[in-house]
């Protein structure tokens, strides 16, 4: 009576030899793609970067890799390291930007840097939403995560500081009192008006500029 096997790796290690399966000797290439940007939110007109990584996680040669960034219509491409092999505008006014990279060797990396730039114009609180993707020859198109950033629009920001010129003064003696306002904003700031109550006990001499009592 012969009993058959499942596996016929087995019935050869009765003969001495050691065969592993057609599935344990496979090797394949395996490219993975993600994206980060260097701020969660930008002043509108600033411009910001986008970190594009790629690696084969694969055991196999991944040939003729290539990464596909579709830019938000808001954007404007600057430039990139390394340097794109194409740069279009598709029927959306998006900017297409695509890198040739070759072929990957198991474990293979890549770094692409990418600088784009904001429009001064664009509504306040405006999100970009941006992903990559990633192919070969031999591999699956991957797509990465997609990133978010807030475009906000700068806001002006008034400080006001008060200084006297004496700690300590006597009856019928005058002083002088420094206000100072200060815009450390990125906007511009319009109507500022500064109120200062002076104390029963002193009166008002002369200011600079022309004050309105």
């Amino acid at each position: 009576m012969i009993k058959i096997l499942k596996k016929p790796f087995v019935i050869l290690a009765f003969l001495g030899l050691t065969i592993l399966p057609f599935s344990a000797m496979a090797q394949t290439a395996d490219m993975d793609i993600s994206k980060s940007a260097s701020a969660g939110t930008v002043t509108a007109g600033s411009t910001f970067s986008y970190t594009i990584t790629v690696v084969n996680n694969g055991d196999a040669v991944a040939s003729n890799v290539s990464v596909t960034d579709t830019f938000d219509a808001n954007l404007e491409f600057v430039s990139s390291s390394p340097g794109v092999s194409s740069l279009t505008v598709n029927d959306d006014g998006q900017t297409v930007a695509s890198w040739n990279l070759g072929d990957y060797s198991a474990g293979q990396s890549t770094v692409i840097s990418v600088t784009v730039d904001t429009p001064s114009n664009i509504s306040s609180d405006t999100t970009v939403l941006n992903s990559a993707f990633v192919s070969g020859s031999n591999v699956a198109t991957e797509q990465s995560n997609t990133v978010a950033v807030l475009i906000d629009q700068p806001n002006p920001v008034i400080s006001v500081s008060k200084m006297p010129s004496s700690g300590t003064v006597g009856p019928n003696e005058t002083f002088t009192y420094t206000i100072r306002v200060t815009n450390t904003g990125g906007a511009t700031a319009s109507g500022i008006s500064i109120t200062d109550r002076l104390d029963a006990d002193t009166s008002l001499v002369s200011a600079v500029p022309t004050q309105t009592i």
